[in-house]
């Protein structure tokens, strides 16, 4: 079992799931709510069916839906961005953005493997041949880090998200 994957099986790991994803899905939930208007918060169906996403296809088929549900936000309204879109774009940056973005998800995960020591620093490589290989085994280790946590980080961005929605919706008399 190589490091990574005893990482990824070990105590530590569960820690960071329980608490520390947790902490962030309820920080981008925020987000969502300081950005945007109640107008704009997305349609629960569609959250509902990222999670199953995600359990059947992975990062791949997330990565696929949030491409094709931004596609079509966009072609259904060419001349304004429509909630739809401006949610999918939030969750594109939220998870998938390669750029360093502090909230990013992508950015927790390297922050993380980094303190333990799981991702080899590029700086070090002596000729393009080691540049290339440690930039793969990293790239492979984060993929391998992100299809691990993103059920989970799902999980807790759904509760967050549904838990505002009803605390806000209108009691029923």
């Amino acid at each position: 079992m190589s490091d990574i994957e005893k990482f990824l099986e070990g105590e530590s790991f569960l820690l960071f799931q329980d608490k520390t994803l947790r902490d962030h899905a309820c920080k981008a939930v925020e987000n969502v709510y300081q950005e945007f208007e109640k107008d704009e918060y997305v349609a629960g169906n569609q959250l509902h069916s990222i999670p199953a996403i995600i359990q059947s296809g992975g990062l791949e088929e997330f990565r696929k839906l949030v491409e094709r549900q931004k596609e079509k936000s966009k072609k259904n309204d060419k001349k304004k961005k429509d909630k739809k879109e401006i949610f999918w774009n939030f969750l594109f940056e939220l998870i998938l953005s390669s750029s360093p973005n502090r909230n990013a998800l992508k950015t927790l995960i390297k922050e993380t493997l980094e303190a333990e020591n799981l991702l080899e620093n590029a700086a070090g490589a002596e000729d393009k041949p080691t540049l290339n290989r440690i930039k793969k085994e990293n790239k492979e280790k984060m993929n391998l880090a992100m299809e691990k946590v993103l059920p989970i980080y799902f999980e807790h961005f759904n509760c967050h998200y549904f838990y505002h929605v009803n605390r806000e919706a209108p009691a029923n008399e």
